[in-house]
């Protein structure tokens, strides 16, 4: 028994409208709804093993956009610096007099990253 591959919702996130209407609605039942693919080839109308190549070359296809635009990983790079100047700025805020600029700061950034 094979195990997911969570991060692969992750790169789903991303590039899941570039997919076939098919490979879409497989993967989001086995990933997203965590159905098993017997329980998944019952709601779609096809074989247990058509279920699994599905996943198998929606995992595949995913990874290849990823390897191809790197979307995701630029995303979590900018995620965790914003993470970082948040850090600071709150460092920096608690030794400042004006504090009420580093939280206007700190609201823009965390505004802008959607942190």
């Amino acid at each position: 028994m094979s195990t997911k591959d969570l991060s692969l919702g992750f790169l789903f996130d991303f590039y899941g409208e570039l997919l076939s209407e098919q490979r879409k609605n497989v993967f989001d039942l086995y990933y997203n709804e965590d159905l098993s693919l017997s329980e998944v080839a019952e709601q779609i109308g096809i074989t247990r093993q058509g279920v699994r190549d599905t996943v198998k070359k929606t995992e595949k296809q995913l990874l290849e956009y990823e390897s191809k635009l790197g979307l995701a990983g630029r995303f979590e790079e900018i995620s965790e610096n914003c993470e970082d100047i948040v850090k600071k700025l709150t460092q920096m805020k608690s030794k400042s007099d004006s504090a009420a600029d580093f939280d206007a700061l700190i609201a823009d950034v965390k505004r802008l990253a959607e942190i």
